[in-house]
């Protein structure tokens, strides 16, 4: 009798761990948000505003390549998809042994290696206007690392820039640079992200 009551609690055990083997583990979704401002002080302080979400065409990229991982968020207007912003950052791998932190484009310990910023119009033939730290733009801001789970590869967190001394307006592609005086601008970007992906 005793040995049918331990045979059976054995064959239990072994169903159980066999079903827990089989649990797949279930990735939650990406969340991101993203808003830009480009403000004019020579047309009375303008402001172009762009937010977006996941639910509105605001897609993330996530990989490693050459020590370096990048993180890239573009967005494109629900309505009007002729329109896009984007931005990228990149920071050494060598920070994933413990990314939890704050980077900027000033600290040396902690340095965001690159950033660009683009905006793109895809009505006709694709036009591009880029802003990149390898071109001489300079960026001002943070990026903050609040998670990440090396098991999953999922990465969270948070940024605010400022793209300072715009001698141009970077939505406007028509217009040529330096530009009209008039379109002197500044851009701020600022965004979150959870559980993205990388590659």
């Amino acid at each position: 009798m005793v040995s049918r009551i331990i045979t059976a609690a054995l064959l239990t055990a072994t169903l159980v761990s066999c079903k827990t083997d089989k649990e797949e583990i279930i990735i939650p979704p990406a969340t991101l948000e993203m808003t830009r401002t480009i403000t004019l002080p020579f047309q009375n302080n303008l402001r172009k505003t762009a937010s977006y979400s996941q639910t509105s065409g605001l897609v993330s990229y996530a990989t490693l390549e050459n020590d370096l991982l990048s993180l890239s968020f573009v967005a494109e207007p629900a309505a009007d998809r002729s329109m896009a912003d984007g931005i990228t950052f990149q920071l050494h791998t060598k920070h994933l042994a413990s990314p939890v932190k704050t980077y900027s484009f000033s600290d040396p310990a902690n340095k965001i290696e690159h950033a660009r910023y683009t905006f793109s119009d895809h009505q006709q033939a694709t036009r591009i206007r880029i802003i990149d730290t390898k071109m001489g733009s300079s960026f001002t801001g943070r990026l903050t690392i609040t998670a990440y789970d090396p098991a999953n590869h999922l990465i969270s967190g948070y940024y605010s820039i400022e793209i300072p001394d715009l001698i141009y307006d970077p939505s406007n592609l028509q217009a040529g640079v330096p530009g009209d005086p008039k379109d002197q601008s500044y851009l701020q970007l600022t965004g979150s992200f959870e559980n993205v992906r990388i590659k």
